[in-house]
């Protein structure tokens, strides 16, 4: 949003980070979402972490696989040197540790996993300014 308000237009570049972020904003809420998977069952409340509580790493797996694949493809259209895509190599392999190591029905876990996503946000702006440079 902020690139189309200076630019006054919409490159697929931004589409496809747009997109990544929308992917990854669907991790993040699902996995903070499962702190309170009991409570919303008992009063009708419906969350990404109800709706996949049956295979919640396939689901996380399948976004995260949509968000670094946007992100590559976002590199690619901005034409990024190589130092954005070693970021994002760390971003994929931090999103594999969340998913590998989740313990869905741990409370405190899921919020753990859930504030070391404040790391994909960082890599990511890091990979766009260090893709600018290398």
């Amino acid at each position: 949003m902020g690139y189309a308000a200076v630019t006054g237009t919409l490159s697929w570049a931004t589409v496809a980070i747009y997109v990544g972020g929308v992917a990854w904003t669907l991790i993040y809420d699902t996995i903070y979402a499962m702190q309170d998977q009991r409570d919303d069952a008992i009063i009708g409340v419906g969350s990404t972490a109800r709706r996949f509580a049956d295979a919640p790493r396939r689901w996380l797996t399948l976004f995260a696989g949509l968000a670094v694949l946007a992100w590559a493809l976002a590199g690619y259209l901005a034409t990024l040197g190589p130092y954005y895509f070693a970021l994002l190599l760390a971003i994929a392999l931090h999103f594999g540790w969340q998913i590998a190591l989740l313990k869905p029905h741990d409370p405190a876990d899921c919020l753990a996993k859930f504030k070391a996503n404040a790391w994909i946000g960082l890599l990511l702006t890091a990979a766009v300014i260090a893709g600018h440079i290398g």
